[in-house]
């Protein structure tokens, strides 16, 4: 699985992240393939949970700044992801890792971000192709 020109933004750092996150869940596939890949799934399932709170929290915020219709539709999805990681997680804690579990977050994931950044975060386009730029102190002159 791999970002393309097609799902980029208009921001650079946006897009950056979204690379990143495409290539932490292709390397999680990788190791939820394999036998011995626990370890490598385990630690990147606390990066993914990590990274995307960050970006979720830079995301949102330009979203806002730049008056996004699909800010909240935006924001909405960002929970329920975080709240897909969360469980998978807890899961891990209490019964171990299972390679179908693994599997399965793993397709999730892969469907979740293909979806979700080609259709609501590539709106940001739009607000910054029409130049509804709002400063970072909100006031618009």
């Amino acid at each position: 699985m791999e970002w393309n020109e097609s799902l980029a933004t208009g921001f650079p750092q946006i897009d950056q992240h979204h690379r990143t996150l495409f290539k932490a869940v292709s390397a999680m596939a990788a190791a939820a393939a394999t036998d011995d890949g626990a370890a490598e799934y385990l630690r990147l399932l606390g990066f993914l949970d990590r990274y995307c709170r960050d970006h979720f929290a830079f995301e949102e915020g330009c979203m806002e700044r730049h008056r996004c219709p699909a800010a909240a539709a935006n924001k909405q999805q960002h929970q329920g992801l975080l709240q897909m990681l969360t469980e998978h997680r807890r899961l891990n804690a209490a019964h171990g890792y299972d390679p179908h579990d693994a599997t399965i977050l793993v397709h999730a994931m892969q469907h979740w971000l293909r979806n979700h950044i080609g259709r609501v975060d590539r709106e940001l386009r739009h607000c910054v192709s029409a130049k509804v730029r709002v400063p970072e102190n909100g006031v618009s002159s």
